[in-house]
């Protein structure tokens, strides 16, 4: 799906979203002047809730604590997942990624007319709207979304006298690239790293979920270090800026991250950790009359970042989009609270899964539909941390310990935690009698939405991309039952002989029936059917020829989705992929581009477990 056109602006100028930036007649007025509130969102990078406000022992971040004091804090603040562009296309459409087929990391997508990045509803309003740092989405904004967003000069003051204004400041000095060894920061200033700020390894308190070591001290510490310069060097000085510039008395500001901690388990996962962020909503005087609370405020209530953007539109006195999941929790007549969340991961850089987790707010259940992908797969953006090298020695020594099903070759089919009792998530509930009653619940909660959703992930990434080219989008592909048989697939009423592609690809995943598998191998004419029917094969150790052929079939052909699927099953088959060699020598010593960067990775890290 990469596009080198946005095809979508001549049909956006012809429906009357490109307006001018002062828009005169205001509806819903909120204020006796008449006024409408403006919106700041600081957005920090890669980063769980680890405030002094939120109690974490080794946060040193008194203005963000102090700024808590002035705002409300939420507990229960959750992406939509746990990653970058897929958890920021959910914030700025307000809508699930599997949605509107954002969900893999990176990809690049084409929305139907009908969804709007929220910031466009709000310059038709009349609102100037900006965008300071990246936007990182998975699709590319069209003209009419932003009024600037330059890199590093965008900002609010250029709005007209009297406009309101709705900016995002994101802050990436979080970033987990950060804590590579010898790497720098580029909006902090690490020589203006005080005493005070800085953190001793031997004397910080990493969390459970990570290794114990050394090393991961000293990158918690690292990570610890850059939250408190971000408070001290970015944070207070843009809060002293809204005061200085005069608006700040106008002002609704949100804080929050975009996903969790930048380590294994944390950033990527859809656990707790890699999904619970730190936000904080702060509304000046002028709009008090629209909190939900007084100042100071600590709310348990279940909210995900794909909410603000509803929120920020029912603050405005405009109406939320009918299509958006994404619902108000702020402002007047909102919906009901949620009583859950749904997280959902495919697609990380060059890895392939499909997983789905639903939680209560107590309970976390999770669907792994790819269970012979491994929970820690190799990752070799990820790899660089020291993190993940102290989990791979802990992998390779067979010292595993409570990381024993973290770090094992495949994942069980279902998982359930009790978070109230296991936080960390190492206790899997899933066949336990006791939790069965929770477990049936979860797991029909889960099916319910991904009906209700129109859950995108069933489909490969290539037939994601067949799919936008075949209706114009993944949205309106995956609405059409008979273009995308969903109910069929949630159900789990598969066979090798159906008459689509999805349902024939998951039959294949699935199945143990050596000889069904190979009748239909030889006139499967889906890449992406052949690539899981090899995997099938090559799991049950049989027809291992006839299943490497269609492997080099599929990584030899001009589909580039299907070649990253099928380097995917290479590595996961081991010993299996030796005959290939020659075939991944060549994908290896490709340029490392856009489109070839992922199979690049892919087909060097097979050779490298060759001698």
């Amino acid at each position: 799906m990469i596009h080198s056109q946005f095809k979508r602006v001549s049909s956006l100028i012809q429906q009357g979203w490109i307006v001018s930036t002062m828009l005169l007649v205001f509806q819903g007025v909120r204020s006796e002047e008449g006024e409408r509130p403006s919106f700041l969102f600081i957005i920090a990078e890669d980063m769980s809730p680890n405030l002094g406000c939120y109690g974490d022992p080794d946060a040193r971040t008194p203005h963000l604590d102090a700024f808590a004091t002035r705002s409300i804090r939420y507990t229960q603040a959750f992406s939509a997942t746990g990653v970058c562009a897929t958890s920021r296309s959910s914030l700025i459409t307000g809508m699930h990624p599997s949605s509107i087929g954002t969900q893999h990391m990176r990809s690049e997508v084409l929305l139907p007319t009908s969804i709007q990045p929220f910031p466009a509803v709000l310059r038709k309003a009349g609102y100037y709207c900006v965008n300071r740092g990246k936007e990182d989405f998975n699709f590319t904004t069209g003209p009419e979304v932003w009024d600037d967003k330059q890199w590093k000069t965008a900002d609010w003051t250029r709005k007209a006298e009297g406009q309101p204004f709705f900016a995002i400041y994101n802050f990436f000095d979080t970033h987990e690239s950060r804590l590579w060894e010898g790497s720098k920061t580029r909006i902090l200033d690490q020589e203006k790293l005080t005493s005070q700020q800085q953190h001793d390894p031997d004397k910080v308190s990493p969390p459970r979920w990570l290794p114990d070591s050394a090393s991961v001290r000293k990158e918690w510490a690292r990570h610890q270090d850059l939250i408190s310069m971000m408070d001290d060097q970015y944070i207070r000085p843009l809060l002293k800026r809204l005061e200085r510039t005069g608006v700040s008395d106008d002002t609704i500001v949100f804080f929050f991250s975009d996903h969790g901690a930048p380590f294994p388990r944390g950033k990527q996962w859809v656990t707790d950790a890699g999904t619970r962020v730190p936000l904080l909503v702060h509304f000046p005087e002028k709009w008090q009359h629209l909190a939900p609370a007084s100042p100071g405020t600590v709310s348990d209530q279940l909210v995900s970042l794909m909410d603000l953007g509803p929120c920020v539109l029912n603050l405005a006195g405009l109406e939320v989009p009918e299509q958006m999941d994404g619902q108000a929790f702020l402002g007047e007549n909102t919906p009901a609270p949620r009583d859950k969340l749904v997280f959902i991961r495919d697609r990380m850089d060059e890895r392939i899964d499909f997983i789905r987790t639903v939680s209560d707010g107590r309970y976390r259940y999770t669907r792994n539909f790819m269970p012979q992908v491994p929970s820690f797969p190799w990752l070799t953006y990820m790899e660089q941390l020291e993190s993940s090298k102290a989990f791979r020695q802990l992998q390779e020594t067979r010292n595993e310990g409570r990381f024993e099903s973290f770090l094992a070759q495949s994942k069980p089919k279902e998982e359930l935690y009790d978070l109230s009792v296991d936080p960390d998530e190492f206790t899997n509930l899933a066949d336990d009698p006791d939790h069965r009653e929770v477990l049936i619940k979860l797991r029909g909660a889960l099916a319910d939405w991904m009906l209700e959703t129109r859950d995108s992930g069933f489909l490969s990434e290539q037939q994601l991309s067949t799919a936008e080219a075949v209706a114009g989008s993944v949205y309106e592909y995956c609405a059409d039952e008979s273009l995308y048989p969903l109910k069929k697939l949630v159900a789990g009423r598969l066979s090798l002989t159906d008459e689509s592609a999805v349902v024939r690809y998951h039959a294949a995943l699935r199945s143990r029936d050596a000889e069904a598998l190979s009748a239909r191998l030889a006139g499967e004419t889906d890449f992406d059917v052949k690539a899981a029917i090899a995997w099938s094969l090559l799991e049950i150790g049989v027809e291992k020829e006839s299943a490497l052929s269609a492997l080099e079939n599929v990584i030899t052909s001009d589909q580039v989705y299907s070649r990253v699927l099928a380097l995917n099953v290479l590595d996961c088959v081991d010993e299996s992929a030796e005959p290939l060699l020659p075939v991944l020598e060549k994908i290896a010593a490709q340029e490392e581009t856009r489109e070839t960067i992922n199979e690049c990775w892919l087909a060097k890290r097979i050779l490298n477990q060759f001698p």
